[in-house]
Order: structure tokens, then sequence, then C-alpha cells
């Protein structure tokens, strides 16, 4: 799933036109950056996050939280009352007022540094515009008040904690920091090596003996996240009837701490609604709830049901990702591709709960939050106009994925620090806190425990990727992962183009004798800019042909798993195509797993996929003007 069609009618002109692109790429892994990967250049106190607050109406008291425990927050204030407003913010420190959005970090932070700084400050904002305010680093405690301006006595207003100060327990995951053990035991695999190993710093810990259940599936997704907010499994019926407003039992719901929901798209429609009103549910009972997605994909309607949520639910807590090009001037006008389409391409569910360790789970895997995941056939949601209607709003195509859901309190504690410490990152460079330091130490936290050895446990370690702040981190991964492969490497992607670094490494795999098995398609009918995308398919495909076996699904749908297993002992599971973008322009996420029983079901899933695909074997005609287009905007694809 990738852009919306009129965007690409921008980019294909700005690329035909702009044949000097190449010269603006991005350097290629270890120019620009410190040795681990990170800004050589900004100080971690100098941290600026972006947070938005939608003023819908003039209700008293509502309570909202700001994410100032390691950045400065830049909060824009939004009047959506439908009237004129007149506002006034005051803060328990002094905050700087009227610091408005620039596209250049540097600019941005040199304007603040010039404002000065105070700790009350009054607007005047006319209907849908915004004003925004810096609040320092640790600050507790605001006051916003507001009042229509034609009318006083309509007024309301509403309190802004400091997060930690709202939730205490919070610290510990913002703060976590983690210490691997580097030793690798005598009797392990080459392939092993990588769960031992501290020379990645952007995985996490190896954690042992998690329990795995995959979600093959297309309801298998949307039915785990409903048992794990609500206690019970729905009724076929549930699902077959689309209405998203059917009753629902918060009886058994689990008394959750936190829910993070990270995913690149999220429909307005059955499942996205679904999911919101159980989400909303638990905001209200007192659980922290996240939700980050990638702002240019949302449809009006997500942004309606989204941002309605924010702004009524203090603990519903919305993030719009959107990149900013730090080094973005007008001498690079082709670097506007890179700024606009860079995703958040994260895909993962995680659910937090200290009284019932069983309820700590996470979910990771390719699917989106939307029915083209859930529905084979499209649903009708005519009698709701509220929700995205498709064939009128957006096209519908059904995306045969996979996801697994992985129980164990240490792994998704875990997964949950690390996203927050990517939820409250530097909105300019994407640069988060550390999440591994180097040295020894425990390998896992609350008594789950690294396994002295490999023997017969499972083995897993998680990765969060931003590739243009971590050095391509990602990429380095794989390649070492494809030259540890002695006898076999399963490759499924629905996007095929590696960066040259990852195809030297399947061709240096093929050299030593190791069978190579690709799982792509090559028709994306119903994918957005499928024209381009089957082009880039194709040429990987000529450049792999009669070295690795390559297959093309040939299901009723477009086949969208993202997985690699390795000599059946190691597997990565997650959100990542093996794409250049996946490399280079978005950032990522999967479990790198060592566990033999797990790999042969997933070898059972691959074997599945090339029963329902055909071997290819002829060499594939080339589109000049497609191909035109992928050469000029290279790492796009």
């Amino acid at each position: 799933m990738n852009l919306k069609p009129r965007r690409w009618l921008i980019v294909a002109f700005v690329g035909c036109a702009g044949i000097l692109y190449s010269s603006n790429q991005l350097p290629e892994p270890g120019g620009g950056r410190s040795p681990s990967g990170n800004p050589a250049v900004l100080d971690p106190g100098n941290f600026v996050h972006f947070e938005d607050l939608r003023i819908v109406d003039f209700s008293p008291g509502r309570r909202y939280l700001l994410s100032n425990t390691t950045a400065r927050s830049r909060l824009q204030l939004i009047n959506n009352t439908g009237v004129e407003a007149e506002l006034s913010f005051q803060c328990d420190r002094p905050f700087v007022a009227d610091v408005p959005e620039l596209a250049s970090g540097r600019k941005f932070r040199e304007l603040a540094a010039k404002k000065k700084p105070m700790t009350r400050a009054s607007f005047r904002l006319k209907r849908d515009h915004a004003t925004s305010v810096l609040v320092e680093r640790g600050t507790e405690e605001c006051l916003l008040t507001f009042r229509d301006r034609k009318d006083p006595s309509r007024q309301g207003g509403a309190i802004l904690r400091n997060e930690v100060a709202a939730f205490p327990w919070l610290r510990s995951q913002i703060e976590h920091v983690e210490s691997c053990t580097p030793e690798i035991p005598a009797e392990s695999l080459p392939v092993e090596k990588f769960f031992f190993s501290k020379s990645h710093p952007q995985l996490g810990c190896v954690h042992g003996d998690p329990v795995y259940e995959p979600l093959e599936s297309p309801e298998s997704g949307f039915l785990a996240r409903f048992e794990a907010l609500l206690g019970y499994r729905p009724d076929p019926s549930f699902i077959e009837n689309q209405n998203p407003h059917a009753e629902l039992d918060f009886s058994r719901a689990p008394q959750l701490d936190a829910i993070f929901v990270a995913t690149l798209v999220y429909r307005s429609d059955f499942y996205g609604t679904v999911l919101s009103r159980i989400l909303k549910w638990h905001a209200d009972r007192g659980t922290i709830v996240h939700l980050i997605t990638t702002q240019y994909m949302m449809l009006e309607k997500d942004q309606r049901l989204l941002r309605s949520l924010a702004a009524s639910h203090g603990n519903f807590r919305i993030q719009e990702f959107r990149y900013y090009d730090p080094d973005f001037v007008l001498g690079k006008p082709f670097r506007y591709i890179d700024t606009k389409y860079r995703d958040m391409h994260l895909k993962l569910f995680v659910t937090l709960s200290r009284g019932e360790p069983s309820r700590n789970l996470v979910i990771v895997g390719g699917r989106n939050i939307h029915d083209g995941f859930l529905y084979r056939k499209m649903p009708d949601h005519s009698e709701h106009p509220e929700l995205v209607h498709f064939g009128v709003d957006e096209a519908f195509v059904h995306w045969a994925d996979f996801e697994m859901k992985i129980t164990s309190k240490s792994v998704a504690e875990s997964v949950h620090a690390h996203l927050v410490k990517f939820w409250n990152r530097d909105s300019y460079t994407q640069e988060m806190m550390p999440f591994q330091v180097a040295g020894g130490g425990s390998a896992a936290r609350d008594g789950a425990g690294a396994p002295s050895g490999t023997g017969g446990a499972s083995l897993l370690r998680h990765f969060v990727s931003v590739p243009y702040e971590d050095n391509r981190a990602l990429e380095k991964l794989f390649v070492e992962l494809i030259d540890e492969a002695r006898s076999t490497i399963k490759l499924s992607s629905p996007y095929l183009r590696p960066t040259p670094a990852i195809l030297d490494a399947l061709s240096r795999a093929i050299g030593r004798g190791v069978e190579v098995t690709v799982q792509t398609r090559i028709s994306l009918k119903g994918d957005t800019a499928a024209w381009l995308y089957e082009e880039v398919n194709k040429e990987s495909i000529n450049r792999l042909l009669n070295r690795a076996k390559i297959y093309e699904w040939t299901g009723d749908s477009i086949l969208h798993s993202k997985f690699i297993l390795v000599d059946g002992v190691v597997g990565f599971i997650g959100s990542v195509n093996l794409s250049r973008r996946s490399f280079i322009q978005d950032t990522e996420n999967g479990f790198l797993i060592r566990d033999r029983e797990l790999m042969a079901r997933m070898n059972t899933i691959f074997e599945g996929y090339l029963a329902q695909s055909r071997p290819i074997t002829e060499k594939q005609k080339r589109k000049w003007f497609a191909s035109l287009v992928v050469r000029v905007l290279r790492d796009q694809f």
C-alpha cells in the first residue's frame, strides 16, 4: 500500500523532469553521521517534539497530556470550534509563544532562541486557524482557557499535564535503556550470532521463550486485537454483518495500562471504527493509548475520526507522522519527493498490563488497520455515511497478509519502550533517545532472562529502523543475515527491489550454493501506482532470473506478507518489504526470531504461498516510460 494516485501525477511529472535528481540522493551508509548512526551535532537536550491540540468545542475541564519528558514540546493550538476564539495559555515554567512551523529544524531552533520566554500569553484565533507554543522539557502543567469572541458566555478550558506526572509508571518506559549480553555461545550456528551480538544498537536485547501464534487468515489479525482488548472473540456474524456500531460486551475487558498502535494506514471503515470504539473505552477507563499513522495517507474521514477522538479524550493520543527534511533548501527541489513521501511504516500493536501478565502482547506483521486486510470482497458501507466508502472514496483490493502474535511480558514492555522513544523523537531529525547501550548485563528484564546457551530455546530480538537517522542499520542487518546463510533463503515480499548491497549479498549466497527462493508479484492490479511498482518488480526479477527460484502469486488478491527465513533456523518477520524504500526512506520494524518449531510452521506457510503461485522462467518485458521514472526516482521504490 503506497501513495494516493493523484499524488503520483506530481511524482511522475517531477521524476521525468528531474534527471539531475540523482545528485541529490541520500549518502551511502557512513556519510554525514556519527559512528553510532546518530547526528553528530544534535544535543538530546535540544530535541523538539511536535504535538497538536484541537479545540473542538467550549467544554470545561478537559485534560490532555504533554510528551515533554525528554524533549521540548512544540504544541500547536488549533481552533476548530467554528467561531473566532480568544485563548489564554499559562504554564508552571516559562514557554515561548508564536513559534511557526518551519521546514528547517536549524532555523526553527534559531527562531525559538530569539523569542522571549513567558509564563502567560493570550491569542485571538479565527476559525480553523492555529498558533503554537514551545513548552519546556519537564514542564508539569499548563492551563488553557478559551471563549467565543462574540459570545463570551461560551467558554471552556483544559489542563495539560506532563505524561509522567499523569502516569508515573510511564517514566520507566520513557527512560528505559537496555544493556545486552555480548557473549556468543560456542555451540551456536553462524546465523545465530545476531542474538548475542551487540553490534546492532537498534535491536532490543534477546528474550527467551515467548509464546507465538501465527495469524494467517484475514480475520485473524482483527480477532486477535479484539480479544486482546475485550477478553473474548465475537461471533463470525459480527464481521459478516459489517456493522461498526454493533453492541460490544466490555464486561470481560482486561485492565490495561497502555495500548500502542502503529500503522501506515488507519481507515475510518468497519475495522478502524470498531477498533476506535474499543480504544476510546479503554482511554476513558484510564489506559494511555498511543496511535501513530502517516499523515499524507489519511483520507478526510480518517482525520475526522481520529482527530475527534484525540480532541475529546485526553488519554487517547494521536500522532500524524510527517517527515521534515533537515537539509531542505530551494536549491534542491527534487528533495521534495523524499520530504513528502517518507512513510512511518511501523506495523505494531502492543498491550501492557501490570496486573494481568498474560495480557502483555505484541502483534507484528504487514497488515494495516483497513478493511482491505479483513474482507476478501468489497464491503458495503452505504448505510454508514461516516465510513470510507470503497469504490467512491478509495478503490478496494484484498491484501492477503500475515501477522504474528507474541505473548510475553518482557517482550511487550521492551517493544512499548522502544515505541515510546520513537513517539518522543526529535520531529525534525527523527532521532530517538538511546535504546541500547554497550556493555554487559541482563539481556531481558523482569525475570524473563536471556538463555545462557542456544540449546532448544526460542530466542527473539526486535528492531526499529529509521534508516536516514541510524545509518541504514536495517540494510546492514539484512546483508549480514544473508551472508550467514548456508543452505536456504526464503523471501516473501510484494515489492521486490533490493538495495545494491542486499542484491550483492544474495548473489554471494547463490554463488556459495545457497538455494534462494523468492515469492513476489508481477501484477499489482488494485495497488496504488501499480504501473510503477510492477516495473520495479520486473527489473529485480530479471536480475535474479535463472539464479534464484522466483514465484508469482496468482491468487485473487495482492500477497502482502513480508518475511525472510534462513536455513530453517532464523527468520525476520515484520513490516519490511525487500525494496529500497524500506532500507532508505521509511521507518520499519520487525522481529528476529530463532525458533525451529516456529520456522517449520513459517516454512509451511511459505510453501502454501508457492502452491498458489507459478514459477517465473521468462524474462519480463519492460515499459520504457515506467522504467525511466523508476531510474530517476531510484530510491523511492
